[in-house]
C-alpha cells in the first residue's frame, strides 16, 4: 500500500518546523485532558494497513453495546480523540470512536479499498454534515459590559457570540447560540445579575423559576 500524504500545506510547514528548530510545539490536550483508553489501536492499525476485515465490540452513546462486521479504512485524530473510519455492510460510511471499541478481532478475510474513497475529503465531510445536524438555541440578551470578555472566555456551551447593538445605561444587546435551552438555563444563571433575557420569553420564565428554587434549597439548610 503506497503511503499518502494527507496533511494540508500549513501543517506540513508546522512538522518541518518542530523537526527543524524545535521552535514549534502543538499540545491537542486539554488543561484537564481525560485520556482516552485505545486499547486496540494497533489491532486496528494493523487491520487498516493490510485491508483485514474487522469484528468489533462497540459501546454506544446511549451504553448499549453490540458487534459489528466492517471494512476499516482510516483513522482520524479530532483534537486528543481517535476515531475509526470504516465501512460498514459494504456501502454505509462509520465512524467509530476508538476509546469505545470494547474488543477488535483481524478477521483471516481481505476487502478491496474503494477507489475513490479520500480520508480527509471524508472527514471534512462527514464533520460538515454532523454539525449541520445539531441543535441549536439562539438567545437575546442584555449584559453588563463587565462581563464582554467572559463571554468570549467561557465558551463551555456557548456556540456563537454576536454584539448587535450598545443599550443606553451601558447594557449590551448580544446574541447567544446554545445547543439546547438547558444549557442556556445554566449558562446564564453563572453570571447572576449582570446579564438578562431579552428573548424568547419561556427562557426568562425558567431562569426565574431556577433561581427560585436555588434560594429555596438555600434557605431550608
Amino acid at each position: 500500500m503506497q503511503e499518502v500524504n494527507l496533511l494540508p500545506p500549513f501543517r506540513l510547514f508546522i512538522i518541518k518546523m518542530q523537526k527543524k528548530s524545535g521552535i514549534v510545539f502543538i499540545d491537542t490536550s486539554g488543561w484537564r485532558n481525560r485520556q482516552e483508553k485505545n486499547a486496540y489501536f494497533d489491532v486496528l492499525k494493523q487491520a487498516i494497513w493490510n485491508c483485514n476485515q474487522l469484528l468489533l465490540g462497540y459501546e454506544r452513546l446511549d451504553g448499549s453495546s453490540g458487534h459489528q462486521l466492517v471494512n476499516p479504512l482510516g483513522l482520524v485524530a479530532k483534537g486528543s480523540k481517535w476515531y475509526l473510519v470504516a465501512l460498514k455492510n459494504e456501502d454505509a460510511f462509520r465512524n467509530y470512536r476508538v476509546s469505545r471499541i470494547t474488543s477488535a478481532e483481524i478477521l483471516d478475510v481481505q476487502f478491496s479499498r474503494p477507489k475513490d474513497f479520500h480520508l480527509a475529503s471524508y472527514w471534512e465531510t462527514s464533520t460538515k454534515a454532523f454539525m449541520d445536524t445539531l441543535p441549536t438555541y439562539e438567545v437575546c440578551v442584555d449584559v453588563d459590559p463587565s462581563i464582554l470578555p467572559r463571554l468570549a472566555f467561557t465558551n463551555r456551551f456557548m456556540k456563537k457570540i454576536e454584539t448587535k447593538s450598545n443599550k443606553k445605561g451601558g447594557w449590551i444587546r448580544v446574541k447567544l447560540t446554545f445547543d439546547t435551552k438547558d444549557e442556556a438555563v445554566g449558562y446564564i444563571l453563572s453570571f447572576a445579575d449582570k446579564i438578562k433575557v431579552v428573548e424568547p420569553v419561556d427562557l426568562s420564565d425558567q431562569i426565574i423559576h431556577q433561581a427560585k428554587a436555588i434560594i429555596s434549597l438555600s434557605k431550608s439548610k
